[in-house]
């Protein structure tokens, strides 16, 4: 059969309900080291599904340079 379709948001609320935080934390303002932790798998995640850093920034309310950032931290 053909490909399973991928929704981003769904797929970023359910990633970050795995990291125990909320949609709208990872949305926010707060640079606490869980939510950063989670903001950045993520993004990597999205990334490696081929997705554009813009769309990526714009998915998790970040800038492009915030989105390079993450992909170049380790882990």
């Amino acid at each position: 059969g053909g490909m399973t379709p991928f929704f981003p948001r769904l797929y970023i609320a359910q990633r970050a309900a795995d990291h125990g935080v909320t949609v709208e934390q990872l949305h926010s303002k707060s640079r606490s080291p869980k939510l950063v932790d989670a903001r950045a798998q993520i993004a990597r995640e999205l990334s490696a599904r081929n997705m554009s850093q813009h769309r990526i920034a714009a998915l998790l309310n970040r800038d492009r340079t915030m989105i390079i950032h993450y992909m170049r931290r380790a882990g």
